[in-house]
């Protein structure tokens, strides 16, 4: 996993181009589009990872402090 959705570069030209009163160019319209088309997929996998890390902080609160494997299957009456 990323630990980003927009490079350093692209930070710069957005802080940049809010900063100043400058006109659209073509590094703006393309971070724009590129936004725009990965918009839903982007906020579905941060909801996704939101709940994750409730899950997880809630089992941490439980004294759960590893994962459980669940055997499923053929090979449920082997040792994990």
């Amino acid at each position: 996993m990323r630990s980003y959705i927009i490079t350093e570069l692209e930070r710069r030209i957005i802080a940049r181009y809010l900063r100043t009163d400058r006109e659209r160019d073509g590094n703006i319209d393309q971070l724009v589009k590129r936004y725009q088309e990965s918009e839903e997929r982007i906020k579905a996998d941060l909801a996704l990872l939101e709940r994750l890390l409730q899950r997880y902080e809630t089992a941490m609160a439980r004294g759960k402090t590893r994962a459980r494997l669940r055997a499923v299957g053929t090979t449920a009456n082997r040792k994990l």
